[in-house]
């Protein structure tokens, strides 16, 4: 026999995520069921705790409602994740709370692994469209820290091999979650400042017009590579607002890419 229960949360709530899907917790539902019964009349049960997620911020003004995210899903509000245990999500921040550059930076990162074990996953859309979600439902994203001098600065660490379902991968650390698959040093510059670009829609978001980004490493097999990235630090220095600089390599294909100047 099996029987639920709900069991309402209070304000302020999650913001929770499972595997790139976000959604404000308004609830739990429990299911429970009897497991096994013994001949001593001794019995055993299997319970099983389910988020309820609202896709609405309740305290944002009706006016912004209406023009929420398209890629939201819907209904709106009571929706069960049946799939996924509690013990399973990821808390982002409360409703209504702010998310720090570095804990975005991580959630875009777990996006990305995520692409790599099921491909029809398209990672630079969901980073995109869930910054909009956050956006709309009132939850800020804490500017990078600024350098000594003031300004919007990204450090990122060239950090290695990362390993996914048996393949090497190369990631970063730090101010940018990039995942790309482990090559030649020329093959992944390319696809590091390609991810790079999903990024550039959600700087623009954040009102900055001017930042800057510095690679270092740790690793001396990654000394190369960062050399590489180093040399082109200056291309992404640029206001967003007035120059793109991947505009003029756009989404080509890594082979279609200029060479890498020495």
């Amino acid at each position: 026999m099996i029987q639920t229960s709900y069991v309402p949360l209070e304000k302020p709530y999650h913001i929770i995520e499972h595997n790139g899907n976000l959604g404000i917790q308004i609830g739990t539902l429990l299911v429970t069921r009897e497991k096994s019964c013994n001949d001593d009349d001794s019995y055993a049960i299997e319970t099983h705790s389910h988020p309820v997620v609202s896709y609405i911020n309740k305290r944002m003004p009706l006016e912004l409602k209406k023009h929420m995210s398209l890629s939201m899903p819907r209904p709106f509000e009571g929706v069960v994740w049946d799939n996924v245990e509690l013990y399973e999500l990821n808390v982002i921040t409360r409703e209504n709370g702010e998310l720090t550059w570095e804990d975005f930076m991580q959630l875009c990162k777990k996006l990305r692994i995520r692409e790599l074990e099921n491909p029809n996953f398209d990672a630079d859309m969901q980073i995109v469209e869930n910054y909009g979600i956050l956006r709309d439902w009132g939850i800020p994203i804490r500017h990078p820290k600024r350098n000594r001098k003031g300004e919007p600065t990204l450090n990122v660490e060239v950090a290695g091999r990362l390993q996914v379902n048996g393949k090497d991968y190369f990631h970063t650390n730090g101010d940018m979650g990039i995942v790309v698959e482990y090559a030649d040093n020329d093959t992944m510059f390319v696809n590091i400042i390609r991810q790079a670009h999903s990024y550039m829609s959600i700087m623009e978001g954040l009102g900055l017009d001017e930042y800057k980004v510095k690679f270092w490493t740790q690793d001396i097999f990654m000394q190369d590579l960062t050399a590489m990235l180093k040399r082109d630090e200056k291309s992404l220095h640029y206001p967003i607002a007035d120059n793109d600089p991947f505009e003029d390599y756009g989404w080509m294909a890594a082979e279609d890419y200029p060479p890498v100047e020495p």
